[in-house]
């Protein structure tokens, strides 16, 4: 299978209208996008600004994110009616930095769906992954999750704190969080197979970035990040 097609979207505005269509985003400022209809977004984020995204009613987005992380930033999301929405965030830290994301559920019949998967580059560097999720009071109907995981590859801190603000009662609301080494067991199997300790790692890393990340920033992470070309 080819690399998806998208339409590759240079934003210079302080606010972007998206309707229906998959996108290729670049930005080098905070930005505000506007979503209506069907939209697809792939991003790779080396910027680190703030962005806003705002789902009008009846409106899905799948919002997929390769994030090089050198400076705290933060993601608000503010979601109307009848939506469905996906995100998923791969996020590569070097330092110490803080990623602030604000999930508001504003009104009905909303589906919201947050992956997160996050390594650190060096032992020194540190990431703090702060995910809220806030349901507004007098609404129905409406499904949150949060999948958030982090794998610790040189003796690093990484820390997560999912956080759901719930001011209702009918809701299905529910976060998850995996914070740890590699896996001892897939690490034995795949040495006994004659591979090496670090190719080993290597494999299992790859697999975990790669496992939310569209066939566009897969290749990207693959060139850009893990090879550094």
């Amino acid at each position: 299978m080819g690399l998806i097609k998208m339409n590759k979207l240079i934003l210079v505005d302080d606010i972007c209208n998206l309707k229906t269509g998959t996108y290729d985003l670049t930005y080098q400022k905070d930005t505000t996008l506007n979503i209506s209809g069907n939209v697809i977004i792939s991003h790779y984020d080396k910027s680190n600004c703030n962005l806003n995204t705002y789902l009008t009613p009846n409106s899905t987005l799948t919002f997929t994110q390769l994030k090089e992380l050198n400076q705290s930033s933060t993601l608000n999301i503010k979601i109307t009616e009848n939506t469905k929405s996906t995100y998923n965030l791969v996020i590569i830290n070097t330092g110490e930095n803080k990623l602030t994301i604000n999930i508001n559920i504003l009104s009905n019949n909303n589906q919201f769906n947050i992956n997160i998967r996050t390594i650190n580059t060096t032992k020194d560097s540190a990431i703090d992954i702060i995910c809220n999720g806030y349901i507004t009071k007098n609404t129905h109907n409406n499904i949150l999750v949060e999948d958030l995981k982090g794998l610790i590859t040189h003796e690093d801190t990484i820390k997560i704190s999912p956080n759901i603000y719930v001011s209702t009662e009918d809701v299905e609301a529910n976060h998850f969080v995996t914070i740890g080494s590699f896996n001892e067991e897939e690490l034995f199997y795949l040495t006994s197979k004659g591979l090496s300790l670090a190719l080993s790692k290597q494999l299992l890393l790859e697999g975990f970035l790669e496992s939310k990340l569209d066939q566009n920033l897969q290749s990207k992470l693959n060139r850009e990040v893990i090879n550094n070309e």
